[in-house]
């Protein structure tokens, strides 16, 4: 898997070129070697105190799957200037929605991290490469997810000194009909205990979940997903919404767009529905998708990524001996059309 390409807030950040043929083994074989250590120093590097704090991207390795990490000289300057910005800066609108994007790519999934006792490196476990590439690629550009302890998300982002803590309140599950994704957290913070939905999925599902307003990104964006599905790239949206309660009511610099139409209460009372649909012994998925609906709706769209899924060696010189054989080969695929065509 290639994490090749992404939208966020409208603009297309393509990463840089590739490392000539040979370069990523001798950096996978650099960043696999660990230094020689004996007795109290081994000990102390087993420590999980040991491990670096912040976490460069370089300290994360490359999860099973995972080919290249995403590097863009354009968005690292952009998160930079974000890092700097002011509220009421031109910048304000797109720096939210690089912390929210990259956020919503480091949270929302179902991916273990894991730490080396010897290196101080962590590794990504996914059940799928996909969810590797995405949660990788976000911690290639500075928001790494830096693990979970029971309930309990630690998240490192360029936009904080600290590493960010979120309590972890609801999974909804991605199944084939919902075709998205999403999680309930609550950022532990002292001054901001906001309730945050972060969703990801197709994009006919997120869009049509859209909050009313936000036509003019929606169609932008639409135009670069078939950009990215006419170049044979699989295509995901984010997009994220804010639960607010009556002691959340903080304008901050990140996320400030609260919507107001889905208060905490509300939100308590829709857990419990959630609750009791989730050990319903009648129609469990249904009644699960019917709950899930009432809170994945008026949703604020942060743009969408783009994935490279090489084939396994030998199957491509295999697809071109069947095509020279007069042999139609017909590719299923859960994504757009222009997917498959491509």
């Amino acid at each position: 898997m290639i994490f090749r390409q992404c939208s966020i807030g409208g603009k297309v950040y393509s990463g840089d070129p590739e490392p000539v043929e040979g370069e990523n083994e001798k950096k996978r074989s650099r960043s696999s070697e660990t230094d020689t250590l004996s007795g109290t120093a081994l000990a102390d590097k087993a420590n999980e105190q040991a491990v670096p704090d912040p976490l460069q991207p370089t300290d994360v390795k490359l999860p099973s799957g995972v080919l290249i990490r995403f590097r863009d000289e354009s968005l690292k300057n952009d998160l930079a200037n974000a890092v700097s910005a002011d509220a009421k800066s031109e910048n304000a609108s797109h720096a939210r929605n690089l912390n929210g994007f990259f956020t919503v790519l480091a949270l929302c999934h179902t991916v273990l991290a894991s730490v080396d006792p010897i290196t101080g490196a962590i590794e990504y476990k996914a059940q799928s490469p996909d969810e590797a590439a995405l949660v990788q690629a976000a911690a290639d550009v500075g928001f790494v997810f830096r693990g979970r302890d029971r309930e309990i998300l630690r998240l490192q982002t360029p936009f904080s000194e600290e590493v960010e803590k979120y309590e972890l309140l609801n999974i909804l599950e991605f199944t084939s009909a919902r075709k998205r994704m999403s999680v309930v957290l609550r950022k532990l913070d002292t001054e901001d205990s906001r309730l945050f939905l972060l969703t990801k999925g197709a994009d006919n599902v997120i869009f049509e979940r859209l909050k009313a307003g936000s036509d003019d990104m929606k169609k932008t964006t639409e135009q670069q997903l078939d950009e990215f599905a006419n170049e044979g790239l699989r295509t995901l949206t984010l997009a994220y919404k804010i639960i607010p309660g009556e002691r959340n009511f903080l304008q901050i610099v990140f996320f400030d767009d609260v919507d107001f139409s889905f208060a905490e209460d509300e939100y308590e009372s829709w857990n419990e529905r959630y609750n009791e649909a989730t050990v319903a012994m009648d129609d469990r998925d249904g009644k699960i998708e019917k709950v899930s609906e009432q809170l994945e709706r008026d949703l604020r769209l942060l743009g969408a990524t783009a994935i490279e899924d090489r084939l396994q060696d030998g199957v491509p010189e295999t697809i071109a001996d069947l095509k020279r054989a007069g042999i139609k080969i017909w590719v299923a695929t859960g994504d757009k059309l222009e997917t498959a065509i491509g």
